[in-house]
């Protein structure tokens, strides 16, 4: 198994802790998942730390992964990213 593939089934596990509402489980499985490139896991874990759902809210921490997912080539990721900037928040 690559690291890819890690990320990827990372990424399924905070799904499901998500789902269940474990959000600091959930976010601790994203980070490792995104720092394994899981493009859906840094985007997840931006929107994570922009909502300070399972953490505090970290907008400089929110802008830094939707960065990553956004130049990966996520969608949503560089339309999230595009409203931070418009709001305010560059960090």
């Amino acid at each position: 198994m690559d690291q890819q593939d890690a990320g990827k089934i990372l990424a399924m596990l905070g799904d499901k802790f998500f789902a269940k509402e474990d959000y600091t489980t959930a976010i601790r499985i994203y980070q490792k998942a995104a720092e394994l490139g899981d493009i859906l896991a840094q985007y997840n874990l931006a929107l994570m730390y922009e909502l300070g759902e399972g953490t505090d809210i970290d907008a400089e921490k929110a802008v830094y992964w939707y960065k990553k997912a956004a130049k990966s080539g996520l969608p949503e990721s560089q339309i999230n990213l595009a409203l931070c900037y418009y709001v305010g928040n560059r960090r």
